[in-house]
């Protein structure tokens, strides 16, 4: 991924100092920054897979129709909410969910070993973050417009408190996720995903909304998902509720009770047991229920161990899928494949219509049935149209991205 030097020197000079002008200089940097090779890439994709998707009213039919339709449709929005979507298809994903300060950041921070994400975020400043395995620690920003910036670790932490606190800039305005590989990643088949909390104690509702929303959207990917709750909480809260309904995930949700030192065991316990029950209860089929804190050596209640044990199950999770790209070409081809059979099942057809009609005397043959059979050719026209120019863009593209 090409990152300019310009920006990275910018960033360099923001954490010797900031200032007003730095400030708003990152936002302009951000704003115009602008890698064209993943943009162009991005863009190409996209334009393809929108040409493809027939218009509303266009007869076109083929076999298994609706099916890669709504594939088309399902990559042309993952791919317009997600600009990294080939190094999601990399790893088995786990999201961490839950409200805002249910300490998502904190327990991510403790299971990595290491302080990776900012805690003391608002949902302003609140963005997607993953964290991967990698040689060496890069942290890049992808950006609404399609492009990518590199970031410091310093930045990362100063996007959240200074900026946000000193000159209240929105940054998930502009960033759409942010992307986090280091060699200390424990897991190195995971990629840890935190989300952005949903409902602010002393946010307005509209704007918890937009954080589900935003929640939601990034955990579409996730093969696990680990909820959290405040023990304060003493149980799910209508919240909770809602966005674990609307997320409608096929992945069983790990329920972690978090902040437990803020009460007895014997507290923690019971309301870890009504978590459970009102989990199971609304159907959410948890895998589990447990107590947890960051501030005891012993993180999890009664020296157990579900946590690691879940992300151990999940890390062997074989997720092997293919490239984005490969993804889109595979089911182009598969619409080909049935575009053409459906040309030559037409052709048939209207042959076998055309054969009986001359068995029949001329004045027997109505204007109606010849109709019948013109239509035929209007229909084999269309789909000979829409194959080629599904072939000649998806050629296009393909010697593009090469």
């Amino acid at each position: 991924m090409g990152i300019s030097v310009q920006c990275e020197e910018e960033f360099d000079l923001l954490e010797q100092t900031v200032d007003t002008d730095l400030a708003f200089e990152l936002v302009h940097r951000l704003l115009i920054q602008e890698d064209k090779k993943e943009k162009n890439k991005e863009r190409s994709i996209q334009s393809l897979l929108d040409s493809c998707i027939p218009e509303e009213g266009r007869i076109i039919r083929f076999d298994d129709e609706l099916k890669l339709i709504q594939k088309l449709k399902q990559l042309s929005d993952q791919l317009s909410t997600k600009n990294h979507v080939d190094l999601l298809s990399k790893y088995c994903v786990v999201g961490l969910c839950g409200g805002f300060s249910a300490g998502k950041s904190g327990f991510a921070n403790t299971i990595l070993g290491d302080y990776y994400l900012p805690e003391d975020v608002s949902p302003t400043t609140a963005i997607p973050t993953y964290v991967v395995y990698g040689d060496t620690e890069i942290i890049w920003a992808y950006l609404h417009n399609g492009s990518i910036c590199q970031l410091s670790r310093e930045l990362l932490q100063a996007m959240s408190h200074a900026f946000e606190e000193q000159y209240h800039i929105a940054f998930s305005a502009i960033i759409d996720s942010i992307v986090l590989q280091t060699p200390r990643m424990t897991y190195r088949n995971l990629m840890i995903l935190d989300t952005p909390g949903y409902s602010a104690a002393q946010g307005d509702r509209k704007q918890n909304q937009k954080d589900a929303s935003k929640a939601i959207q990034a955990l579409q990917e996730a093969d696990g998902i680990i909820c959290l709750v405040n023990v304060n909480n003493g149980d799910l809260t209508t919240d909770d509720l809602y966005f674990l309904k609307n997320l409608n995930s096929k992945a069983q949700p790990l329920f972690v009770v978090t902040k437990r030192d803020l009460k007895s065991d014997a507290d923690a316990r019971q309301v870890c047991q009504k978590v459970r029950d009102t989990a199971e209860r609304e159907g959410l089929n948890p895998v589990a229920v447990m107590a947890f804190t960051t501030q005891e050596e012993e993180h999890e209640l009664d020296g157990t161990t579900l946590c690691l044990d879940y992300l151990k199950a999940m890390e062997n999770t074989s997720k092997g899928s293919a490239p984005f790209a490969k993804q889109v070409f595979d089911v182009l081809d598969e619409i080909i494949q049935n575009v053409d059979s459906r040309i030559s099942t037409l052709v048939k057809e209207q042959s076998e219509q055309i054969q009986a009609l001359r068995q029949y005397p001329a004045p027997l043959r109505a204007t109606g049935l010849v109709q019948y059979i013109a239509n035929y050719e209007q229909e084999i026209q269309d789909m000979k149209v829409y194959a080629a120019s599904i072939r000649k863009k998806r050629n296009t593209v393909k010697t593009r991205l090469e």
